[in-house]
């Protein structure tokens, strides 16, 4: 597994290999303990403590936004597959067949947060829908730009109808 950690300043990449962890491709010795489990955490490395509370972690998204030393910084985690896919040439590929969101289920459209124009991110909210008496936040696919969005405030709608479409 490799991870990046970044904020505006810097990005290092901690990897591992066997029992050997590697900053920025580097061999490091280290010592990590945790203080209270998903919460905070002590980092040595090479003889430098670092001290790691845990902000926010987004599965979906594959980032966790910490706080090191007082400093927000986030993480991106990169597996096995993700390497592949960047090492071919494909990540790049993985939103390009995103043209439009569908209904996946029938239901009624309570609101209509993004409009034609915006530039989303994979992961922004776009619509809510209420079905079988539960609101569901439909969520962007892919980073984008909205090119139209086919449904209106209070509509009903049948599963599969487009309801937003994106710019390629």
């Amino acid at each position: 597994m490799e991870y990046k950690i970044s904020n505006n300043k810097k990005e290092i990449t901690y990897s591992r290999k066997d029992d050997t962890v590697f900053l920025n491709n580097e061999p490091v010795s280290q010592v990590f303990k945790w203080i209270k489990k998903g919460e905070l955490a002590y980092l040595n490395v090479n003889n430098q403590t670092f001290r790691i509370t845990v902000v926010k972690f987004d599965k979906e998204n594959k980032t966790v936004k910490l706080k090191i030393n007082g400093q927000i910084m986030e993480l991106s985690i990169s597996d096995p597959m993700d390497q592949l896919l960047k090492n071919l040439g494909l990540d790049k590929l993985l939103n390009k067949g995103v043209s439009e969101v569908k209904s996946p289920m029938p239901g009624l459209v309570l609101n209509i947060i993004a409009k034609a124009g915006d530039e989303v991110k994979k992961g922004d909210p776009l619509l809510i829908l209420e079905a079988m008496k539960m609101e569901n936040i439909i969520k962007s696919p892919i980073d984008g730009k909205i090119k139209a969005i086919h449904v209106e405030q209070k509509q009903a709608i049948d599963k599969n109808k487009v309801m937003v479409e994106f710019e390629q």
